[in-house]
């Protein structure tokens, strides 16, 4: 996981991206 501030407060649907991205959540 890549933790960073200035995405502290970042939308679920972005979160969702960075997961699909990985392939872990399709």
């Amino acid at each position: 996981k890549v933790y960073n501030p200035m995405y502290d407060v970042t939308p679920a649907s972005l979160i969702t991206g960075i997961i699909t991205e990985n392939g872990l959540f399709k």
